[in-house]
């Protein structure tokens, strides 16, 4: 039987590097070779019109971003589905198993990110996968791709990946939880 997983987790805003208000949940499930990660988030600036959709690896000093996809959001929400290949995570040689989280990034300053192991986030270390770095400097610059260093997305200071209060935490997951409900409801109605 090929190897599953399944775990809920809740993605923060990180306005100006500083974690604030909890925004949503992304929900994992890989099973065999295939990776589905759902989205649900909230209280977005009603300005953002998609997120782009990174994992990060903690890579000497830097989060190293791959770009995994994007989601649509309006009236102040996203809600979206992207599907990658677990072993080669948005076609990198990196495997879900690998990532330490999602960060989230839209038009505006904030950062939407989740951790999934037990160290805090310093956003200026958030950094985009060379390749998509490599392209944009291509389109500036007659310099080969293959020079190019990794462009930092944003600048911001050290943030913390520590949990809210219990109460926040037992009021958000109840909110979550039934936002997930209805979405898996939708889900098998389709």
């Amino acid at each position: 039987m090929a190897e599953y997983r399944r775990f809920l987790s809740y993605v923060y805003s990180y306005p100006n590097g500083k974690k604030e208000q909890n925004t949503g949940f992304v929900k994992i499930e890989a099973r065999g070779r295939d990776c589905r990660m759902q989205f649900g988030l909230q209280k977005l600036p009603q300005e953002e019109t998609a997120l782009d959709v990174y994992g990060f690896v903690r890579q000497g000093g830097i989060l190293q971003g791959i770009f995994l996809g994007r989601i649509p959001a309006e009236r102040g929400s996203a809600e979206g589905v992207i599907a990658a290949e677990r072993q080669q995570m948005g076609g990198s040689s990196i495997r879900l198993e690998e990532l330490s989280g999602l960060w989230l990034k839209g038009e505006g300053p904030a950062d939407y990110i989740t951790v999934w192991d037990d160290f805090g986030v310093e956003s200026q270390k958030l950094v985009l996968e060379p390749e998509a770095a490599s392209e944009e400097s291509q389109e500036t610059s007659e310099q080969p791709a293959v020079d190019a260093e990794p462009e930092i997305v944003s600048e911001e200071n050290e943030v913390s990946a520590e949990p809210e209060s219990a109460l926040e935490e037992s009021e958000e997951s109840a909110e979550l939880e039934s936002a997930l409900e209805e979405s898996e409801e939708s889900a098998e109605l389709e």
